[in-house]
């Protein structure tokens, strides 16, 4: 939250104290979103060991998972390849602002309902296959994520909730969306005024969006 507030860029990046960028990432994904004209984009990753020893396979396999624009209605690729976490991604700082968003302080986990809410959002979100992100695999239990006591699991239960609310907003927004789009044409049909009966069942459509015809 606070290089939020004092960053001066276009972009934005978040990069954990312990892990690693490739050093074409940023040179990468500020391309991308620029070219694109994006709200975000989102890099392969690899984890590497302690020592900074990268795996054999990177997590999205470039063989399967080529360069491609998310979709909110793609639940196999686009959620998956989205993932929950903050670092290997590019945002636009503007966009961040404008929506007023900000890390929920204090809970595990708490880059999760920042970026899902930041897709949620977003129109053009496009995906890379290129590695820009190295993350670190840790042998010791000083990772905020291995250290699973009662603290952690309320802290994380916490931003399971704020996920959902983020989703349970999208649903409400598209439910919404549908029923306006019901009371325009409703309200468009002259044929409307000459039934009562038809009046009060288009009211009760509308008692829960904002109906011109209403």
């Amino acid at each position: 939250n606070a290089g939020i507030e004092i960053a001066t860029g276009k972009y934005i990046m978040f990069i954990d104290s312990d892990d690693l960028m490739e050093l074409t990432a940023c040179e990468k994904l500020v391309t991308e979103i620029h070219e694109k004209n994006a709200q975000m984009v989102i890099g392969n990753f690899i984890y590497v060991n302690d020592d900074g020893t990268p795996w054999k396979q990177e997590v999205f396999p470039k063989e399967k998972y080529k360069n491609f624009k998310l979709s909110i209605k793609d639940y196999r690729d686009s959620f998956y390849v989205m993932n929950s976490a903050v670092w290997n991604k590019i945002y636009r700082l503007d966009f961040i602002r404008e929506n007023n968003m900000k890390f929920i302080v204090g809970i595990p986990g708490e880059d999760a309902p920042f970026t899902t809410l930041y897709f949620i959002k977003s129109k053009d979100v496009f995906y890379i296959n290129d590695i820009v992100y190295k993350y670190r695999q840790r042998g010791d239990t000083t990772a905020i994520s291995n250290n699973c006591d009662l603290k952690y699991f309320k802290g994380i239960s916490v931003a399971y909730k704020h996920i959902y609310n983020n989703y349970n907003y999208l649903r409400v927004r598209n439910i919404s969306k549908r029923k306006n789009a019901i009371c325009r044409a409703e309200c468009s049909t002259p044929e409307r005024t000459k039934s009562g009966k038809e009046f009060l069942s288009h009211k009760r459509l509308c008692q829960v969006i904002v109906c011109p015809g209403i």
